[in-house]
């Protein structure tokens, strides 16, 4: 199971410093309703678990300070990530927007905290409620360093927006020799995509694939298609939300009971697919699936959500293959 990675996503706190329209999380739930930070007792049961599980599962694992924006927390972000690495023996990396990051930030983070992934808008089209590109651009630019790194979390594009894909990529690269990790929008503010859509992602994707596959690693729409993006990580990586609620309902005396149930909500997190379009060309790779694609959104049924993940797996795939392969005799 070496090539399994089990990520474990630690909700910090509620609160944010960013107001991002397409947001999951305050998606499906009022923003002045939320705002607590993570007990110190929960967040000891927390780190134990995750001590434990990297100890007897036979598996790599990772772990991340999620919210929320966990830079929020100030001072007591510092506290909780030096407590981790004490027990755990690894730094836990951060999920942020990136506004609270300066030299300051970083000086504190370096002894206790491994890296950030920073959430970046499209240069083209960014939400008018997060951080301008511009200046995420020029944050990481300015404090990325070998013993900080400062990645690229997600970019998200809505629907209309896949047209603009290739540029948002080369704009991107150009200035930070990195290519974003793009998403389509999910969860909640989900629309189905047009055939037109569909074909503007086709373009797009397999020229980004073809100019920039061997000149950086490739995330793009990782929830749809993990086994080509993944093509510079050959790791199959599961996460595991360890939210306010404790909905594992973990105890510092279940220990053993939840390492079968984390192992085992692997599964529920990436369902089984059931399809019965045995002569499709992708079958092969789309056995399991992420657990959004069968959620229903307010105004998509699960069906034809499930619909959907089909077009767009087909359509990146091919994407992919085409720039990879160009000479391939159909």
């Amino acid at each position: 199971m070496k090539n399994i990675v089990n990520t474990f996503s630690i909700l910090v706190t509620e609160r944010c410093n960013l107001a991002c329209t397409y947001c999951h999380f305050f998606a499906a739930r009022g923003k002045k309703d939320v705002r607590r930070d993570i007990p110190d007792d929960l967040f000891d049961v927390y780190t134990s678990f995750i001590k434990y599980f990297a100890e007897n599962s036979g598996t790599e694992v990772t772990y991340r300070f999620s919210g929320g924006d966990p830079t929020v927390l100030g001072d007591r972000l510092f506290d909780l990530a030096g407590r981790a690495l004490k027990k755990i023996g690894t730094k836990p990396y951060v999920l942020t927007g990136g506004k609270c990051i300066d030299q300051t930030w970083i000086d504190r983070a370096k002894p206790v905290i491994s890296h950030l992934f920073i959430s970046l808008e499209s240069p083209l089209s960014p939400d008018r409620g997060a951080l301008k590109p511009e200046e995420t651009m020029r944050i990481i630019k300015k404090y990325n360093s070998p013993d900080m790194p400062l990645l690229l979390g997600a970019t998200v594009l809505r629907n209309s927006d896949f047209k603009n894909l290739y540029e948002v990529c080369r704009i991107v690269y150009e200035e930070l020799g990195q290519l974003p990790n793009i998403q389509e929008i999910n969860y909640l503010p989900y629309e189905s995509p047009t055939d037109e859509e569909l074909n503007d992602l086709y373009d797009n994707l397999r020229r980004v694939v073809a100019d920039f596959h061997n000149k950086a690693p490739l995330n793009l729409f990782s929830y749809i298609s993990p086994e080509f993006t993944s093509l510079h990580n050959k790791k199959q990586v599961f996460l595991s939300d360890m939210d306010m609620d404790n909905s594992f309902k973990m105890t510092m005396d279940n220990m053993d009971e939840m390492l079968k149930i984390i192992t085992d909500y692997q599964w529920v997190n990436y369902p089984a697919v059931k399809c019965d379009k045995t002569d499709c060309e992708w079958r092969e790779g789309c056995q399991r699936i992420k657990w959004l694609w069968k959620q229903p959104s307010p105004t998509i049924s699960a069906d034809k959500k499930f619909a959907d993940y089909c077009r767009f797996k087909k359509t990146v795939n091919a994407a992919f293959y085409d720039a990879l392969y160009p000479n391939a005799v159909a």
